[in-house]
């Protein structure tokens, strides 16, 4: 994205918020476009200001939740996977997430829950399927983790 077009993108965002503060939408569109301009910093500062206010839909959530996902901000990121999952529990994806988040930060019993709600949500879900082999692996259950690849190649 070029400097002007990214500058211009940022003021539209911010007329937008002038005129609808109150509206997720139009604070992550702002803070997506200082990420995508190399402006962490102010993308992080839209996120830490902004990311509470409150919504019903699962989807502003995931959004900040991937946001806060790119900026290492992992906490954060699990806070809005998990309202995210409040308001649809349904949504694999979400639970794929949070799952590999959890993965990283070694929380291998939540990591587990997760990604057992993914693949019982999406029994497809290849990459959920070959992270919980691992896992069960890596927790020492083999029967567990032959049982999931044997799926897999199904």
């Amino acid at each position: 994205m070029t400097f002007t077009k990214m500058f211009k993108e940022i003021l539209e965002m911010e007329e937008k918020i002038r005129t609808d503060p109150f509206n997720p939408i139009h604070h992550i569109a702002l803070a997506r476009a200082y990420l995508e301009g190399g402006n962490e910093e102010k993308a992080r500062k839209v996120i830490a200001t902004k990311r509470c206010i409150p919504s019903k839909d699962p989807s502003i959530h995931f959004a900040w939740a991937e946001l806060c996902e790119e900026l290492g901000m992992a906490r954060q990121a699990i806070e809005s996977y998990e309202q995210a999952i409040a308001l649809n529990p349904q949504n694999s994806e979400y639970h794929f997430k949070i799952a590999r988040l959890y993965y990283e930060k070694g929380a291998w019993e939540k990591a587990l829950k997760h990604l057992q709600k993914t693949v019982s949500l999406c029994s497809q879900h290849q990459e959920a399927k070959n992270l919980l082999a691992s896992l069960y692996e890596e927790m020492g259950l083999k029967g567990s983790s032959e049982k999931v690849k044997g799926e897999k190649e199904r």
